[in-house]
């Protein structure tokens, strides 16, 4: 039987520094119950701390940020609520009522009878202007004309016409529009601005002074005109006059010229138009291009 040296014999021996026996049998060298304990301890640490990589790794798209960085989501909320978002400004919904069918309000109503025209120094005459070939494909003649000067130089007069402290007054023209020109003055066409009548700001401007202004048109002339795919672009250039109204100041008279682009369309259901209505306006006299949506 093979003696098995004890613990404490082991002890002695390797604190005596006495040389162990080479014909001995090797000793086994055990650690002690607690040293034992300490590593079965830290394995099982070990297999916790992966299992719980392993669950982690496993959730995917299910973010843990917000729950194991706090501070830091914190700090970013408050960087993103220091960042300033532009301002985008909301047209202004009209406030006029559409009416169904086809051109039963956006049409011109004016006619040479119930217009009256400024007389400007330096304006040239229009009255017996040559009609072009356009309006002749068109089977437009010098009635249609008389009623195009009358259309155009009435919506430069509303246009220009308000009162600061009566927001409908900044939308008397609105009923000659066509439905691109509507859109555009809204500001609901793509890539277009509301027309400066709707902007808020420039109407508290306006109410702050008590702002009240008035226009009166010359007879308008033709400056040009085209005729494709079976519709009359006419462009109409008109000498107006406005005279602005302020609180406190006296009133003050300005001149100036704007072109206007009128549609030809047949005449409406009830029977009220003229076959013209207003699509584009920009000041001065030059022939601008039509817009894409008329």
């Amino acid at each position: 039987m093979q003696d098995v040296t004890p613990h404490s014999e082991i002890q002695e021996h390797s604190t005596s520094g006495t040389q162990p026996d080479p014909g001995a049998s090797p000793m086994i060298m055990l650690p002690p119950p607690d040293m034992r304990e300490s590593h079965k301890a830290h394995n099982i640490q070990l297999g916790v701390l992966l299992l719980v990589v392993i669950c982690l790794g496993s959730l995917g798209s299910l973010s843990l940020a917000p729950y194991m960085l706090p501070g830091l989501m914190q700090k970013n909320n408050m960087v993103a609520r220091q960042v300033q978002t532009p301002h985008i400004s909301t047209p202004i919904p009209p406030t006029s009522t559409s009416i169904s069918g086809p051109f039963t309000e956006s049409e011109c109503t004016a006619t040479p009878k119930n217009t009256k025209y400024l007389s400007l120094s330096g304006a040239a005459s229009t009255s017996n202007q040559a009609l072009p070939l356009e309006w002749l494909q068109a089977g437009r003649n010098q009635e249609d004309f008389a009623n195009a000067q009358a259309c155009a130089a009435t919506f430069v007069n509303t246009y220009w016409t308000f009162n600061s402290a009566d927001p409908k007054t900044f939308e008397t023209s609105v009923s000659m529009f066509t439905d691109g020109a509507r859109q555009r003055f809204y500001g609901n066409a793509l890539n277009t601005q509301p027309d400066v009548h709707m902007d808020p700001m420039w109407r508290a401007a306006l109410l702050k002074q008590q702002i009240q202004q008035s226009a009166q048109s010359s007879q308008p002339g033709l400056l040009g005109a085209r005729y494709t795919n079976g519709k009359l672009l006419s462009w109409m250039t008109v000498s107006y006059q406005i005279t602005i109204s302020a609180v406190g100041s006296k009133p003050v008279i300005e001149n100036d010229q704007y072109t206007v682009l009128l549609l030809g369309v047949p005449i409406n259901t009830q029977k009220t138009g003229t076959g013209w209505q207003v699509s584009q306006w920009q000041e001065g006299s030059t022939q601008f291009a039509p817009p894409h949506l008329l």
